[in-house]
């Protein structure tokens, strides 16, 4: 297949070219070919004569035809649709020009991953093993978690709701009818925070096995050089163009996935798990997950312990030294 079709970027290339007549009129009577499609920045007149009259509405995009005369003008997007679209020589030629600069934009990406074999043989085993690492932590993560923590990391996933609400107690002294003092105890609900949201361990499992068989997808061209592109029909090397393509897209999951790790296990994040636990038993538990994770000694409750009670101390002060608990509503 031929590849003379042009894409343009500029009104300006279109100018220059010795056919183009900006005062040309083209229509589906007189039309005969075209020589390709526009994608303009700016927008620019349709030059397409119709039963109405002149368009001379301005298109970003369009094609560029060629007139029975042999002059070139402008066929503005909605003109091709709405004026063209039974024209049978028009239709034939916008498929073609399509085949055309899809085979040709095809063939530049393929060769430029081709010309760059190892640098994209390289850049995909990176990948690979990059995910490989943070598929670690997060596995980890969920592993070494308590059951009441990974239930509400579980509905907060499903939910996207990662507020953290706690009761607050307030005490107050009052007097009754015959004015003897009892103590009234009340819990006011309120907000402790947010917690940092991280992905199912299923995702960068996902995300593994894509960048894993965009590896060996990308080792089975090895040994093909860019002269045997030719042989490769379009729908074809479109389809591997695409595919290896995908390796920016994962590469940005990579950098997301990261990034939600390494906020998650923020000490000052992770301190707020403690009040989505409802027995002190997972309290402990978590505040012994968060010790590992930190890199300090969790081997013995009473640094355990310890810790538990600062981090307890820490978050009643939020609210004026008020003892909180998870909130139960």
């Amino acid at each position: 297949m031929t590849t003379c079709s042009e894409h343009f970027l500029s009104y300006d290339d279109i100018c220059k070219r010795p056919a183009f007549d900006q005062n040309h009129e083209i229509s589906p009577d007189n039309f005969h070919k075209l020589i390709g499609k526009y994608s303009f920045r700016e927008r620019h007149i349709c030059q397409v004569r119709t039963n109405k009259g002149i368009c001379h509405q301005k298109y970003n995009n369009g094609w560029l035809g060629v007139s029975l005369e042999g002059v070139e003008a402008l066929i503005g997007c909605d003109c091709a649709v709405n004026y063209f679209s039974a024209h049978d020589d028009f239709i034939r030629e916008k498929n073609r020009v399509n085949d055309e600069l899809d085979r040709k934009e095809a063939l530049e990406k393929m060769s430029f991953l081709l010309e760059k074999k190892l640098e994209t043989a390289s850049y995909i085993v990176d990948l690979e093993k990059t995910v490989k690492e943070v598929e670690g932590k997060l596995s980890e993560i969920y592993s070494t978690l308590p059951k009441e923590v990974l239930s509400f990391l579980y509905d907060a996933q499903r939910t996207n709701n990662w507020d953290v609400f706690v009761d607050v107690q307030k005490i107050k002294t009052v007097e009754d009818e015959n004015g003897e003092s009892f103590t009234q105890e009340s819990w006011i609900k309120s907000k402790l925070g947010k917690i940092s949201a991280i992905s199912p361990s299923m995702d960068l499992k996902r995300l593994l096995d894509n960048v894993t068989d965009l590896r060996k997808f990308y080792n089975s061209f090895a040994t093909v050089r860019p002269d045997d592109l030719a042989d490769i029909k379009t729908p074809k090397l479109k389809k591997h163009v695409k595919r290896l393509g995908l390796k920016d897209e994962y590469a940005q999951l990579i950098v997301k996935y990261n990034e939600e790790v390494s906020a998650f296990l923020k000490e000052s994040n992770m301190e707020l798990l403690i009040y989505v636990c409802d027995s002190n038993k997972e309290q402990f538990l978590t505040t012994q997950a968060l010790m590992r994770f930190s890199g300090l000694k969790a081997a013995h409750s009473i640094y355990i312990d310890k810790r538990l009670k600062s981090i307890k101390n820490k978050m009643e002060k939020l609210f004026g030294g008020d003892y909180i608990r998870k909130s139960v509503r």
